[in-house]
């Protein structure tokens, strides 16, 4: 009677163990499901979760597809969505690139273009090779590069509202605050680009003027940066510059070369960028120049390309690009300058 107890028992646990066995193997089979159901959910910090860190769900994924579920998740994440972004561009109140600006602000997180940034390595990754240089593409490429075409757009939508820091709807009504803040932003951009504009009381396009110029080492850096400090008649900020790309970038706060926080008015005090850490060796500092003109450019680009379908799509974003650029061409640092010096 043991002996059967026994067997019964031994049977018991082979059959649970199949079973089990059984499930995973669903569940992994089914992983595309599952994301997919979140995506459509809205779920997209699981999603991000799930495809960051499951390595049997990923490896479910035929041609390295998840990297455009992440690429999308991110979006998502970001506040942004594909519905958000259409409706935004269609609205009857979007008239202009500025009106699309804040629109699309209301939707997006505080650290949106740190997650958007995200979102675009993640399509690169899928697509692994720039849209252009796809001749023949597939209807999943197609999608990565039209996901990828607004991600440019989004991005320098909301580098616009970061350089006003978070004020865009103030800027667009042009209050005060918001206005100056620009026009230092955007003076921290000319200096950055313009030849010859080394060393201070260079006079800025928007009448602000950079006061000093500096190059600062920060701690685990290997490269070192060009710490600027900018005032207009009624204010003034720190801005930091990277001569290698050449572009002012994109940083948060202020601190010492070692990473103390500090009060922006003190001589040994920069714009702070992201620290190096064990976890973090070598941090992406984000460049205004990348963000604002070869990513808009390269998006308007994309979606003009796979929009053809859309007329009212087509139009609308051409009309942000005639806005910006009036000759037709590519979108240049200086047009950016210019318009958002004039508006």
């Amino acid at each position: 009677m043991k002996l059967l107890n026994l067997k019964m028992t031994q049977i018991i646990i082979v059959i649970g163990a199949l079973f089990l066995s059984a499930c995973e193997n669903e569940q992994i089979q089914h992983c595309q499901f599952y994301v997919q159901q979140d995506l459509d959910k809205g779920n997209f910090a699981k999603v991000i979760d799930t495809l960051e860190n499951d390595k049997q769900c990923t490896d479910s994924y035929p041609n390295n597809e998840h990297f455009f579920d992440l690429g999308v998740a991110y979006m998502g994440f970001a506040g942004l969505t594909l519905e958000n972004i259409i409706d935004s561009l269609l609205a009857e109140n979007t008239n202009n690139y500025t009106d699309y600006i804040v629109s699309l602000n209301t939707y997006a997180k505080d650290n949106a273009l740190t997650i958007l940034d995200k979102a675009n390595n993640y399509f690169g990754k899928f697509l692994g090779r720039q849209c252009a240089a796809i001749k023949f593409k597939t209807s999943a490429e197609d999608q990565a590069c039209f996901y990828q075409g607004f991600v440019g757009v989004l991005q320098t939508a909301i580098a616009i509202d970061t350089m006003t820091a978070g004020q865009v709807d103030a800027w667009v009504n042009q209050e005060f605050d918001a206005q100056q803040q620009m026009d230092l932003a955007t003076c921290a951009l000319e200096y950055a680009t313009t030849a010859n504009s080394q060393g201070a009381g260079y006079i800025c396009q928007s009448g602000a003027v950079v006061d000093n110029s500096s190059v600062v080492n920060f701690e685990g850096y290997l490269d070192s940066f060009t710490a600027i400090k900018i005032s207009s008649a009624t204010g003034s900020d720190s801005f930091l510059i990277d001569p290698s790309i050449p572009s002012s970038l994109f940083t948060e706060g202020y601190c010492t070369a070692t990473f103390e926080q500090c009060s922006k008015d003190s001589d040994a005090c920069f714009a702070c960028p992201a620290p190096v850490t064990e976890a973090n060796p070598q941090p992406t500092n984000l460049a205004v120049a990348d963000v604002i003109v070869t990513a808009l450019n390269n998006g308007l680009e994309q979606l003009t390309e796979l929009t053809g379908d859309n007329q009212e799509i087509l139009a609308t974003l051409q009309q942000f690009k005639d806005e910006i650029s009036p000759d037709g061409s590519d979108i240049t640092v200086e047009d950016i300058i210019t318009y958002l010096n004039n508006q």
